[in-house]
């Protein structure tokens, strides 16, 4: 019968028996974690690459990026930026014809979008048409100009849009392209983007003098529920050459004055302005546009050469590594044609490619690249459906969130 001096001892072979077993485990982990540690340290600091760097900014941190240092120039697959993707082939009739595309609002059925000088307009997901959505003019529920924001909830079944100038109100239209009412916003802004949840109507503002403030939430009754305070070195001047700049593809409320070298984040919660991204650009250079996806930031801006000609750049900022590259997107399943990225929103990778363009860009693809015979099967049955007048093509994805 064991007693308890046989247990004990019992105990003390086994971990002599194990311990050397353990040690080694031991030692093996932590030589393949260091290694791993090494290699990512590596694959995140290449000495031949140009890393933004961070700064403290009270008690936010702020990506600063050196445009001037960027050292070398990336392809991106578009397979890299987004999960899927599909082409669509807007219908071209009388009625649904428009001219080169500027504004887009996508949701899972639908398609509505704005060409210059004509009413905004209504498709379903494949391409189809359905209908004009308000009219053009000056009458109750009528706009005088391309809207500046185009808003589409395909659950409330509401179409919501802003105007390019002096904006004071919302208007509201059913699916049907009715105009359902408007939605009176406390204060005139000159320029504004808008984000809309639930009753909370939050207006992301440019101003021209200190009345009113940059960033402030409504009701939809018009009941104010917070504003920031007025913030002098953000008056712009006033003469409507600037833009606003807001993308929502992070679910933060993003934004840029262009006149403006960095990207802010509105804090709702704490009623605060976060400044996120400062890029310092070329002398000569026109102040870029700075945007977001959820794992990287990017920057566009246009330099200004000897011959007065102006040259654009497009810049990306990995969010994790901080590693800083000029960058051109491709489209690696459809053999090179590439893309911007402006049209991107709420999560979504929206590029429109004028017909005729898109026509060049493949005859151009099947004359140099050479492509293999699916691909170029793919190609042609392309241009097979395209006339150089067709409305523009829209290749539509979700965006990758961050792993």
């Amino acid at each position: 019968m064991l007693n308890q001096k046989n247990i004990n001892e019992m105990k003390c072979a086994i971990i002599r028996t194990i311990m050397p077993l353990l040690n080694l485990i031991l030692i093996v982990s932590i030589l393949i974690t260091s290694a791993c540690n090494n290699k990512k340290s590596q694959e995140e600091r290449d000495p031949n690459a140009y890393y933004a760097s961070v700064e403290k900014v009270g008690d936010q941190n702020v990506v600063v990026c050196d445009v001037s240092k960027i050292n070398r120039k990336i392809k991106i697959p578009l397979s890299k930026l987004v999960d899927s993707w599909d082409m669509v082939f807007l219908e071209t009739t009388d009625a649904s014809m428009l001219p080169e595309l500027h504004r887009f609002a996508v949701s899972e059925n639908y398609l509505c979008v704005a060409g210059e000088g004509k009413p905004v307009k209504l498709f379903k997901s494949d391409g189809s048409f359905i209908s004009d959505i308000g009219k053009i003019g000056r009458g109750p529920g009528e706009y005088n100009s391309t809207p500046y924001q185009i808003i589409l909830e395909e659950k409330s079944k509401s179409i919501f849009m802003t105007s390019a100038f002096s904006v004071n109100k919302i208007l509201q239209y059913d699916l049907n392209g009715n105009f359902v009412g408007a939605i009176s916003l406390l204060y005139d802004s000159p320029k504004a983007r808008i984000w809309i949840e639930g009753d909370t109507i939050t207006v992301m503002s440019m101003v021209f003098d200190d009345k009113m403030p940059i960033v402030y939430q409504q009701t939809r009754a018009g009941k104010l529920i917070q504003q920031l305070p007025v913030i002098k070195n953000l008056i712009s001047k006033p003469d409507f050459s600037n833009e606003i700049v807001s993308t929502f593809n992070t679910n933060s409320f993003d934004f840029q004055i262009i006149s403006e070298d960095t990207l802010f984040h509105y804090n709702a919660i704490r009623n605060t302005l976060e400044p996120q991204l400062v890029f310092l650009s070329f002398p000569n250079s026109i102040n870029p546009i700075l945007t977001e996806f959820p794992d990287c930031y990017f920057g566009t801006g246009y330099i200004k050469r000897d011959n007065n000609k102006y040259e654009r750049w497009d810049v990306i900022v990995n969010k994790t590594t901080l590693k800083t590259s000029f960058y051109e997107v491709f489209n690696d399943s459809y053999s090179g044609i590439s893309h911007r990225l402006f049209g991107c929103n709420k999560g979504m990778f929206i590029a429109s490619t004028p017909a005729f363009k898109l026509m060049n860009e493949i005859e151009r693809i099947l004359k140099e690249n050479k492509p293999d015979a699916p691909t170029r099967q793919k190609l042609e049955k392309t241009l097979s459906q395209l006339h150089e007048n067709d409305n523009d093509v829209l290749f539509i994805g979700k965006l990758k969130r961050p792993v």
